[in-house]
């Protein structure tokens, strides 16, 4: 049997088992980093999503859209002065499993992307539902960076980018 003073700290940085001595955090590049800095650029926090209903209103019913072979974008600038991101998967693209590894996709291509879009903007992911096997990351980030490409495309040129046709009418949640 063992005691608790016989344990090792499970900390792979923390080899020695002494509080305070770990080996410095490194970047990318392997250079050593400052105590507490970190990359905010890779990081995907709750300020980088969008979380209400009033947020998801605010840009469907506003916002311009687009639509790839399996993602639909729809975005509106921003008003908190960052990019977020919203997503929407419906059940008829499948069980909880698929709909979360297709969420899990979006979320990693816009967290490694989200660079790519030239001014702030409040963006929707709306997957397509699909009877074929789950997408991999590399199709989905194709249809990603193509649509952001789009986007950025649009707003380099100057031209209005085309919005579809309003389409609620009715509002499911007061019963209008």
């Amino acid at each position: 049997m063992t005691s608790a003073d016989d344990h090792q700290p499970s900390d792979p940085g923390n080899r020695s088992g002494e509080p305070g001595d770990q080996s410095p955090a490194r970047d990318a590049d392997g250079n050593e980093k400052e105590s507490g800095e970190t990359s905010p650029s890779l990081r995907f926090t709750r300020e980088d999503r969008l979380r209400s209903g009033k947020e998801f209103d605010r840009v469907f019913r506003g916002g311009r859209r687009r639509k790839g072979e399996l993602l639909e974008f729809i975005w509106k600038r921003s008003e908190g002065g960052r990019t977020r991101l919203g997503l929407v998967v419906s059940r008829k693209s499948g069980g909880a499993v698929k709909r979360n590894r297709i969420k899990r996709l979006a979320r990693e291509v816009f967290r490694r992307n989200r660079h790519r879009f030239p001014f702030p903007v409040d963006l929707v992911v709306r997957a397509y539902p699909r009877k074929e096997p789950i997408p991999d990351f590399p199709g989905v980030e194709k249809d990603f960076l193509d649509l952001a490409d789009m986007l950025t495309s649009e707003r380099m040129k100057g031209l209005p980018a085309r919005s579809s046709a309003h389409r609620p009418t009715h509002d499911r949640r007061s019963g209008r």
